[in-house]
């Protein structure tokens, strides 16, 4: 049985106070019992970390001037219609998630005004007053404030605007709290808005807590909650865009908005998503400049821009607001500082892992030591090291990686691919990797339904995993059976068992009401590993110890990508959350499409700059039409885009850098181009062979290089059929040989520092090795693994002291005294019976037990008896015993080898053998190749002899060194060049010309009508028709498309007939929706009225290059809405079509928002009213009424 996680409640968070422990149940013996193994209970232990340090972190702050789909899109589409299960009880009692993100100390209805102003004095100066309040701020909290949270509240409290860019679990969403908290204190209201409705509901619940539920309200649409009295206003951005857009077209302000002082919109880096991006510029532009505003954003690349964009468009906004007793306030909101912060203060460690084998444990780091470069072992499994084992096997042998595969009969083809494949880890290998480094609880993404989903049946019923305990069992069952009292509808039936045993999926084919039972089962430590589609990296407060990638590459609209460094490390975040871990832990999995340096260069490349998405829609163009401002004011709005800004200021900016960089590449090419000697008192004809003999000498060098690496392939398969032959065809059956084993070399001239490692084995045991010991823990053991893999594997050889070149003979001597004497009892041939511990099992002089390739082998020439050798190598062989098997926990790896501890009789015999390797003879090359080598290094000497005999040698060598310095230095100027003009190339805006192309298709389509000039000096006017108010009316994706259809229903359409056409207009365009009936008569007649209109918008759209107003009248989902107003059950829809819940509740819910703004709509009769609020009210029915 495992070990129930403990928890204690520090400062209102969930905080382990002891690592999760594990058991694993299983009633058989099946074929899955060796991968079981790796699921073996490991005892509780504590791990100590480092931390960085925030001053080794990159905080700067500044003023910006404004004078300087495919699955991609089903996903995406689906978080805009994703819920929380909320209910309005929950919402309204005092009990409220206990799990907050945040620590602090909070009265509810807590009078903010009188506590700040508390402490307030005549004679303090603003600066002054403004630490105070900072000062106040922070005593609210239980927890020191970070320096740049610090740094953020100072600007927001001086009056300023602000853009935020930090990484996921910086503690971003406090200084919004602290925002709020300056608002409430000078008297205004505060405007909190997000990108999905789930977060949305989350802040709704974390702010009630915080502020008190009076103070706070929520405004989802569809939903609002205690809106007219708030002072905290919680909302998706689309509808503060919405109450905006009366102030944007000429009209008065929207009342909801008076005595707003602050506007806080979160996760701004949706800015640049391709289907949303448009409202977050919208609300920008539209924003009063008197409202101070607050923009949080994960790491993007050009956060000046931002802030500078943001200052320009609320500049220009003001010049027409401005009043004279408000005026430097005013001044202040407008500008718009930068703040950037590289700072995590929980870190985040990064491994690799895949299946193991003898040249890596499974899991270990991805990045070295300093977390500069790549983790060297890794490299066999690059791309370029998997092309440099091919080409050293060759076509006709088995590639190195095809030893893995179990049918070796089976030849494959040695491609990436297949390569790669093999080692892609089971999910059951990879968890027991989790439970073996102490990562539990994980978040790990898949990036399809389907896979995240079985991934959970793999787990729990193949493997017959279960990763809690007992106790925690009978608690989730609990939670489990209360759901069900309550959710019938929503209860996902086959995923009950594996929640039990603390796995599940979390993905948007789910009901939002069960995946809020995984979050709060998650957040609570009872689901150990949840399997996630990138929905989940949107913010959903999933707090995970670890996170892990399943693939780094999906698929998009042209087919298989790599995931851009924003997607990677959104996901990434989500581990080491602050306040639950002091450490994060990121997996990158092995897969069949990606390696580790594709990992690595996502770890260690640069954020992706914001590029705007801006674009035109209906509801835009007649929303602004309908106010008093004239064409060529509605232009200037227009133009105040975010693209063309980066089109404008900030292209000419960069294209003067870029320029000047070009000026100077060119000047070093140019002198490159001449071969321009920089020092005097060269001559140029010595010059030009100097540069002959070095490129000679380099050339002459690679060849030896070859040579002696086709000499030394040849040297391991001499000493593999020497050991061979002395097995197989010797009397003795046992051959003694040199072994290089990694960690005995203390050389002259040679450093070796054994670097750690840990991993699991074939049994499920779990290795650590440290610098030179090595210790080996069983399942019943306490692991203690402080300092893991502090040290990289580092092996270099220098020439000796005086400087002198050191022989080859010397250095193989060398070799010989740092090896080990090894009595070889067993081999297995490669192709016979692959073993990833090695071909090779000897007993070692130290009494341990080895298993080794062929390479490994320094000598196999033992030529004399040592003075400690007491009886025949036959007879040790006997007295030793037997080594242990291969799927013994006993061996470890070590140096691309694996050792295992022997006993009391190993030591005795090994006692009897050589205890150095003086009595062996060095490698002696056949005579041919011998002499070709030696032929290559006189022609080398002769050549560096020539180079010795030119005049001014030394001169002509720092001129290299100079040379080399220019190249580089135009390698680099190349480089920053190359990523400037990248980034001019994606400055691209949308304009007035699109905005006057929808204004086309709506003159066309009896919206509007241009009302012609009556002289070249009067601007043209655009005046709304009846059917464009209708337009307007209505939210939705192509409010032209939505206005034809609704304007024109028969006033006697049925409840269950106007049902299905609404539903007809929300279904997905990316997801294929099939129904197993058809509409009936009258909605399939009201549908097929429908298609000319239909067609004749798409062939406008097409025309005018329109490509983001979906246009849909799906007859499946008519149909399935008009059963489900009909009556049809909950139950019975699942079984009628093959979309997923989750799916079917997005369009139920969609359909049901549609329905609620007919009543609202112009020209409505008042017999339409009352069916669509009915065919509402139906649709609105369990379980899709019991969601907010």
């Amino acid at each position: 049985m495992g070990v129930s996680s403990s928890y204690s409640t520090v400062s209102d968070r969930c905080i382990p106070s002891s690592m999760t422990t594990t058991s694993y149940h299983s009633s058989s013996t099946s074929h899955h019992d060796l991968r079981r193994g790796y699921l073996r209970q490991l005892s509780k232990h504590q791990r100590k970390q480092k931390h960085h340090l925030q001053s080794n972190n990159c905080t700067r702050l500044r003023a910006s001037s404004s004078s300087s789909s495919s699955n991609d899109s089903n996903e995406i589409d689906a978080m805009i219609f994703e819920y929380e299960p909320i209910y309005e009880n929950d919402i309204n009692e005092d009990s409220v998630n206990n799990n907050s993100s945040n620590s602090y100390e909070a009265a509810v209805d807590f009078d903010f005004e009188s506590f700040f102003l508390s402490s307030s004095s005549p004679s303090s100066t603003k600066e002054e007053e403004g630490e105070k309040i900072l000062e106040k701020m922070e005593s609210f909290y239980k927890f020191p404030l970070d320096e740049f949270q610090r740094e953020a509240t100072r600007v927001l409290i001086d009056g300023h605007s602000l853009v935020v860019s930090a990484p996921t679990g910086s503690g971003k969403t406090l200084i919004g709290e602290t925002t709020i908290m300056n608002a409430l204190m000078r008297g205004k209201k505060a405007i909190y808005t997000t990108p999905l409705k789930a977060l949305s509901n989350q802040k709704l619940r974390e702010f009630q807590k915080m502020f008190g539920k009076r103070k706070v309200g929520l405004k989802t649409g569809d939903v609002e909650v205690n809106a007219e009295k708030a002072e905290i206003m919680v909302m998706t951005t689309e509808i503060l865009r919405n109450m905006l857009y009366s102030s944007a077209a000429g009209g008065d302000m929207d009342k909801r908005l008076d005595d707003v002082g602050v506007v806080i919109l979160d996760e701004v880096h949706y800015l640049g998503d391709a289907y949303r991006g448009t409202v977050w510029e919208e609300t920008i532009i539209y924003c009063p400049s008197n409202i101070q505003l607050l923009c949080l954003s994960a790491t993007i690349g050009n956060p000046d821009d931002l802030s500078g964009w943001i200052e320009e468009v609320r500049r220009n906004g003001a010049d027409n607001e401005r009043a004279e007793e408000n005026e430097n306030e005013q001044l202040k909101s407008v500008q718009c500082k930068t703040l950037v912060s590289n700072y995590r203060p929980v870190p985040l460690n990064w491994f690799y892992s895949m299946k193991p084998n003898r040249d890596w444990p499974g899991l270990g780091y991805l990045l070295n030591s300093r977390g500069t470069k790549m983790n060297a072992e890794l490299y066999p499994f690059t791309e370029e090291g998997i092309q440099e084992s091919s080409a050293r096997y060759g076509g006709e042998q088995e590639s190195y990686y095809n030893n893995y595969d179990n049918n070796i009969n089976s030849r494959r083809d040695n491609d990436q691919k297949s390569m790669r494949r093999r080692l892609v880890p089971h999910v059951e290998t990879a968890v027991g990797q989790l439970i073996s480094a102490d990562m539990l609880p994980a978040v790990w993404f898949i990036f399809s339904r389907k896979g995240c989903d079985q991934a959970v049946d793999y787990l729990c019923r193949d493997a017959g995993a279960c990763l809690v305990s007992r106790e925690e069992q009978l608690e989730i069952t609990k939670e489990i059976d209360a759901f069900i009292a309550s959710n019938r509808d929503a209860v996902r039936q086959e995923m009950i068992e594996p929640l039990k045993c603390g796995v599940a999926s979390h993905h948007a084919g789910l009901l939002p009401a069960w995946k809020g039972l995984v979050e709060a089962l998650f957040q609570r430590g009872l689901v150990k590993v949840v399997f996630a589609t990138e929905t989940l990296a949107a913010g959903v407060n999933m707090p995970a110890r670890c996170t892990v990638m399943s693939a780094l590459s999906k698929r998009g609209d042209t087919g298989p990508r790599t995931l851009t460094s924003n997607e990677f490390f959104q996901m990434a975040g989500r581990a080491g959350r602050r306040g639950f871990d002091d450490v994060g832990y990121v997996v990158c999995l092995q897969s069949p499409f990606d390696g580790p340096e594709d990992a690595f260069s996502l770890v260690s490349g640069e954020p992706e700059n914001l590029k705007s998405q801006f674009a035109i829609s209906y509801g835009m163009v007649l929303n602004l039409l309908r106010g008093d401002k004239s064409l060529n004011q509605i232009r200037s709005i227009v133009e105040k885009s975010f693209g063309n800004y980066l089109g404008g200021k900030a292209r000419l900016s960069q294209m003067r850098e870029l320029n000047r960089l070009l000026d100077k590449l060119n000047a070093l090419k140019a002198q490159e181009s001449k071969s321009e000697i920089i020092q005097d008192g060269i001559d140029e004809s010595e010059w030009n062979r100097f540069v002959k003999l070095e490129e000679r000498l380099r050339v002459e060098q690679g060849l030896l290089e070859l040579l002696e690496s086709q000499s030394e392939e040849t040297k391991v398969e001499s000493m593999r059929e020497d050991v061979w032959d002395a097995l197989t065809l010797g009397e003795e059956g046992v051959k003694m040989i040199a072994v290089d084993v990694g960690w005995r070399v203390d050389l002259v001239g040679q450093s070796s520092v054994k670097g750690t490692t840990f991993g699991l084995l074939d049994d499920g045991s779990l290795v650590v090795e440290k610098e030179e010991s090595v210790t080996e823990f069983f399942a019943n053991e306490d692991v203690d693994v402080d300092g893991i893999f502090e040290i990289d594997y580092i092996a270099e050889e220098d020439p000796d002291e005086d400087g002198e070149k050191v022989s080859r003979e010397t250095i193989e001597r060398r070799k010989l005294r740092g090896s080990l004497p090894v009595l070889v009892v067993s081999a297995q041939r490669p192709e016979e019976a692959p073993s990833p511990l090695g071909e090779f099992t000897g007993l070692g002089a130290d009494g341990m037990w080895y298993r080794f390739d062929a390479h490994k082998i320094v000598s196999t020439s033992y030529i004399g008896a040592s003075s400690n050798e007491t009886m025949p190598f036959t007879e040790i062989r006997e007295s030793c015993g037997n080594p242990p098997s291969e799927s013994s926990i006993r061996w470890r790896r070590s140096s691309k080898l694996y050792r295992a501890n022997g006993n009391a009789k190993t030591s005795a015999a090994a006692a009897n053998l050589p205890g150095t390797c003086d009595a062996f003879s060095i490698f002696e090359e056949d005579a041919d190749t011998a002499s070709y080598l030696e032929a290559q290094r006189k022609k080398i000497e002769g050549i560096q002899i020539d180079l010795g005999e030119l005049s001014n040698v030394g001169l002509l060598r720092r001129e290299m060194k100079l040379q080399k310095k220019r190249r580089a230095k135009s390698d680099k100027l190349s480089e920053r060049t190359r990523k400037l003009e990248a980034r001019i190339r994606e400055y691209s805006a949308a304009g007035w010309d699109d905005f006057m192309r929808v204004v086309d298709i709506l003159d066309h389509r009896n919206a509007l009508v241009r009302v012609r000039k009556t002289s070249e000096n009067d601007d043209e006017e655009i005046e709304i028709l009846t059917f464009g108010e209708v337009c307007m009316a209505f939210r939705g994706e192509n409010e032209l498309w939505i206005g034809t259809v609704l304007s024109a229903l028969p006033e006697t359409i049925s409840v269950t007939s106007l049902a299905g056409v609404c539903g007809a207009m929300s279904s997905d365009a990316n997801r294929a929706v099939n129904a197993y009936y058809g509409p009936s008569e009258e909605l399939d007649t009201i549908l097929a009225s429908f298609v000319p209109d239909l067609e004749d918008i798409a062939d406008l759209q097409y025309a005018s290059r329109i490509d983001n107003a979906p246009l849909s009248l799906s007859q499946d989902l008519a149909a399935l809405l008009e059963q489900w107003a009909s009556g049809v059950s909950w139950s019975q829809i699942k079984t009628d079509t093959s979309l997923q819940e989750g799916d079917i509740a997005r369009v139920f819910k969609r359909t049901a928002e549609l329905l609620a703004q007919i009543p609202r709509a112009p020209y409505v009769s008042e017999q339409l009213k009352k069916t669509a609020k009915e065919a509402e009210r139906i649709v609105n029915r369990p379980p899709i009424s019991d969601l907010l």
